[in-house]
């Protein structure tokens, strides 16, 4: 009796190998035919930018600083006007 208990646990564990073998094949199938394949263009791709940069400087001078400058026109190298 127990040899027909150890042949009934061999047949269920084949069993159970070959529906994990079975699923595994079919999911290695399943996973070959959605390949996604990924190629370069033949031509380099070409970005153009409209690109316009304006730039407004603003200053402030304090009264001290203006006056300063007015009274030393060539302070930076120019004649005062």
């Amino acid at each position: 009796m127990m040899r027909t208990g150890l042949m009934n646990d061999n047949a269920e564990r084949g069993g159970r190998n070959a529906v994990m073998m079975s699923a595994a094949l079919i999911a290695g199938l399943v996973s070959i035919g959605g390949c996604v394949t990924i190629n370069a263009p033949e031509k380099p791709i070409q970005i153009d930018l409209n690109i316009n940069v304006t730039q407004e400087v603003v200053y402030r001078l304090d009264n001290e600083s203006k006056n300063l400058i007015e009274d030393n026109p060539d302070i930076f190298g120019g004649s005062g006007s």
